[in-house]
């Protein structure tokens, strides 16, 4: 990994610390590749390829391409050959263009043909004329597959063109790092469990039992008044509200899918079938019959006749002027179809120069339409973020609102029912105890008054005396000891209540931090892609400037000079 630091370094400058430097070495090469292909269309190709020497001869006469790359042109001759360019034929065609009864049958030095066939898992080149040593050698030329070697060199690479591969490498290490940014939605506290409260102690229940008065006989007191008995409250408790966990409902919004955000690869430039090319036709010029045996010849030499002689000299010279003027018609001929030819090939030529030119501005175009989709998509979502935080406010908000509400109601209306009941269980004994009182008064005043003739009945009066006493005195304990027990069942609760709006309190501060850390998670992300949408665009408007400088001025330069040659 050390090897190709300076590489990386400089992709890391324009796009930040590489997430997977694996990654960003195979969109270095990749950049390489498409850096090819621009210039391959801008008619430089020559700057990006290879040539292998004598690749195939009579040993061997066909091998393997896999490592070669892109093969861009196959020559065939040497020696006393001519060298010539070999014309592709579709592998389908292959064997039909090797058959000598085909119409498609090819096999001439002057126009040798290749083609690439499977063979097992290899890709195979074969070449007819059939490849031989000295004037049938084989020359290929070709596109490498590109590696980073241990120099910190893209091989075989023009080192001219590294910065248009470290702009392609920051385009997609800055498309990566779009897809990946995300917001980290940290989770809701828990609310806590209302308290289980406990009944409230059973109704004030006196287990004394009421003394029964003694019988008196006729001559005995009378017992004036009614013993008095303690009467309890009823206590009334309504449930604690049910407070309900709080629920968001809103949903948190969805990311934007990833988009594809690298150079465009332009479509190849095809140039339009040429015009037929002109061909000579030489005019025939009739015999002029030089022979010696009823020739010319004859006639100087043999017949020694010197008008015969005259009468063929003039013959072939008339024929010689024929010749001359068809001759002469067959050049204008050939001229006129020839001027027609090379129009055509420059009228081709300047519609191809013109689609390149086209082909630029669409994929220009191309490219930043994907870059704004993405961008207006990422607006889009964080739009949608602001309104999820809004909502989780509003709903968070609106619980805190009811829960405050129902233990508010909850908490007045029992504390009432509670007040009312101690002071209930206080006025009964009262009311209790006063009327003992009176009871016992009479009782004594009962005692006082009458004489009574049998000391018995006197003892079971004062035993009677005593018992109501003791009961009044039972009566007492009882009541105390139950205002004791509903106290503290009171304060036990009090104290669970009490913790209980504890916890909720603390419940709604986790929330709000909840929320804070939310907000605080959106603004960083927002910031994180905003800044990432700079350096892409930044790094887009870079490499697309460089192409436009490295190839389309260049090949608009190229052009003019092959127009002014």
């Amino acid at each position: 990994m050390a090897a190709v630091t300076n590489l990386l370094t400089q992709v890391a400058n324009l796009a930040g610390t590489a997430t997977d430097s694996e990654a960003v070495e195979t969109w270095l090469l990749d950049g390489a590749r498409q850096t090819s292909k621009y210039g391959k269309m801008a008619g430089k190709i020559g700057e990006f390829i290879m040539t292998s020497a004598s690749f195939l001869s009579n040993s061997p006469t066909s091998a393997s391409v896999d490592d070669l790359g892109e093969i861009v042109e196959v020559t065939r001759g040497g020696g006393s050959q001519p060298i010539k360019v070999c014309r592709y034929v579709d592998h389908h065609k292959w064997q039909q263009s090797a058959d000598s009864n085909s119409i498609y049958y090819e096999n001439s030095v002057h126009s040798p043909i290749y083609s690439i066939l499977p063979s097992g898992s290899n890709s195979t080149l074969y070449v007819s004329p059939t490849p031989a040593a000295t004037t049938g050698l084989v020359n290929v030329k070709y596109i490498p597959e590109y590696a980073i070697d241990s120099n910190n060199n893209i091989d075989y690479f023009p080192r001219k063109y590294y910065h248009l591969c470290i702009y392609y490498a920051a385009i997609r290490e800055l498309g990566r790092k779009l897809k990946d940014a995300t917001i980290t939605v940290p989770a809701f506290a828990v609310s806590p469990v209302p308290p289980s409260v406990s009944a409230p102690p059973d109704d004030l229940d006196i287990a004394a039992t009421l003394p029964v008065a003694p019988a008196m006989s006729e001559k005995s007191v009378s017992i004036t008044g009614t013993a008095p008995t303690y009467t309890a409250p009823v206590l009334s408790i309504t449930n604690l509200p049910t407070i309900t966990a709080l629920d968001i409902v809103a949903n948190i919004p969805v990311a934007p899918a990833s988009s594809s955000i690298s150079g465009e690869t332009l479509s190849a430039i095809t140039i339009s079938d040429l015009p037929p090319a002109p061909t000579f036709i030489a005019p025939v010029m009739n015999d002029l019959d030089f022979g010696s045996t009823s020739g010319t010849e004859f006639w100087i030499t043999t017949e020694e006749d010197p008008e015969m002689s005259a009468a063929r000299v003039q013959e072939i010279q008339s024929k010689i002027s024929v010749y001359s003027a068809k001759l002469g018609e067959a050049q204008a001929q050939f001229s006129k179809e020839n001027a027609v030819y090379q129009a055509g090939i420059q009228r081709n030529l300047e519609q191809a120069r013109i689609d390149m030119q086209d082909e630029h501005k669409e994929g220009d175009m191309a490219f930043q339409a994907s870059g704004q989709n993405y961008t207006n998509n990422l607006q889009k979502y964080s739009a949608e973020l602001q309104s999820y935080q809004a909502q989780v406010g509003v709903e968070t908000q609106e619980w805190k609102l009811n829960y405050d509400a129902d233990m508010a109601a909850w908490s007045q209306e029992n504390s009432l029912n509670l007040q009312k009941y101690q002071a209930d269980i206080q006025n009964g004994l009262n009311a209790f105890n006063e009327e003992s009182s009176e009871y016992q008064a009479l009782l004594q005043k009962d005692l006082q008054d009458a004489q009574l003739k049998e000391s018995k009945e006197g003892r079971d009066l004062q035993k009677y005396s005593q018992e109501v006493q003791g009961y009044t005195a039972s009566v007492g304990v009882e009541v105390q000891e139950y205002a004791q027990n509903f106290s503290k069942w009171q304060a036990d609760n009090a104290l669970d209540l009490q913790k209980y709006q504890s916890e909720l309190a603390q419940h709604q501060a986790d929330q709000q931090n909840v929320q804070a850390k939310l907000a605080s998670n959106v603004q960083v992300y927002q910031a994180e892609v905003a800044g990432l949408q700079i350096k892409l665009q930044q790094c887009q408007a870079m490499y697309q400037e460089a192409i436009q400088l490295e190839f389309q001025i260049s090949l608009q330069a190229d052009t003019l000079d092959k127009q002014g040659a």
